[in-house]
């Protein structure tokens, strides 16, 4: 029964970080459209009030951690699975999370132009479209539950998947 519950919580962690990273993707839009330092601080008030998906991280990562020592210790899809949680929060922390202190802060301290700060949100779009199609693939790690090698396989091609759909979203962007 235990087990269950902990899975529950699991699942519901999983859906938070979807729901989060689906606010943050309006974020990412507003800010790639955004005209005026109006139009950008309110994505970045948005972002930065963002706690859900924080705590659906917390969550996944506490329940299955709890799951992985309990009854799937060891198994290659749970260590790739952590992998991938880890290229999660290195992504975020490398690419959004200080882009967006720094504007909170410029906002704060009302100094300088966010238009220019913000001019180009390669970077950006790169973080969400990686994080989403990781996300993605430790999903179907954690259902599929396949060998060693079809985990490196699956995490690398979650990978170039949002890389590749990143490169092709800004090429077709900056067309625009």
């Amino acid at each position: 029964m235990i087990y269950n519950i902990v899975l529950f919580i699991h699942i519901s962690g999983v859906l938070l970080l979807f729901a989060g990273l689906g606010v943050e993707w309006i974020c990412i839009l507003k800010l790639s459209n955004a005209a005026t330092n109006e139009q950008i601080k309110e994505a970045v008030t948005i972002y930065t009030k963002l706690s859900i998906a924080g705590i659906g991280a917390a969550m996944t990562l506490l329940s299955g951690i709890y799951m992985a020592a309990t009854v799937w210790e060891g198994t290659s899809w749970v260590i790739s699975g952590l992998i991938g949680f880890f290229l999660i929060a290195l992504t975020s922390g490398s690419f959004t999370e200080k882009r967006m202190k720094s504007a909170k802060k410029m906002i704060k301290n009302a100094d300088g132009n966010l238009i220019g700060f913000f001019g180009n949100t390669n970077k950006l779009r790169l973080s969400i479209w990686l994080r989403t199609s990781i996300l993605f693939g430790i999903v179907f790690l954690m259902t599929v539950k396949p060998d060693p090698v079809y985990c490196t396989i699956i995490l690398l091609t979650s990978v170039g998947v949002g890389v590749i759909l990143s490169k092709k979203v800004s090429l077709l962007i900056n067309k625009v």
